[in-house]
């Protein structure tokens, strides 16, 4: 009788925690095989899954929605900062130190021109770079193959659209060989 009830408990709390788990409010997935890269130091990002189906098919219930097929990364669309110097998650520059080419990532909410200007160690303007930004992300890439070896200061300005927050920036960029 102590075993037929101990049964019978265990079994309730497994289905009430099974019932409460389906109360979820936003969206998850669950994928039985597969996995991303989580690398915050990298705005790259992938995804990759075992065994899933070529179809897309939806099965749906009052909490529960299920989707077989392929994989729908979630993307970052922006980082909303209100402040008028770049955010950490706003803007990347890799590899830093540079050999040949410099990418500038950057996913701002914020629009409008983007103004880049490159100093070297004597403060002499040796490069200039413009251009539109519409608030979605972008990466940009810097030849640093004419450059000589040494210390560089990259001066990164976004001049605001209407409705958006300017941004400024300075950045230590260091040049090695080739």
């Amino acid at each position: 009788m102590i075993k037929q009830t101990t049964c019978l408990v265990l079994l309730l709390l497994l289905f009430y925690s099974g019932v409460s788990a389906q109360n979820i409010i936003a969206p998850q997935t669950l994928n039985s095989g597969g996995g991303s890269n989580d690398d915050p130091s990298s705005y790259y990002r992938y995804e990759w899954s075992i065994g899933e189906a070529a179809v897309i098919q939806t099965f749906t219930s009052p909490t529960l929605t299920v989707t077989a097929g392929v994989l729908q990364p979630g993307t970052n669309t922006g980082v909303i900062n209100n402040s008028n110097h770049w955010g950490t998650e706003e803007i990347k520059l890799f590899p830093n130190p540079v050999v040949t080419e410099l990418e500038i990532s950057i996913l701002s909410k914020q629009s409008g021109k983007v103004n880049m200007m490159l100093y070297d160690a004597a403060g002499k303007l040796v490069g200039i770079k413009q251009f539109d930004y519409y608030g979605i992300g972008q990466i940009t890439k810097w030849n640093f193959s004419q450059y000589s070896v040494g210390h560089y200061v990259l001066k990164v300005t976004l001049d605001a659209a209407t409705g958006s927050i300017g941004k400024t920036g300075a950045f230590k960029i260091e040049k090695l060989t080739n």
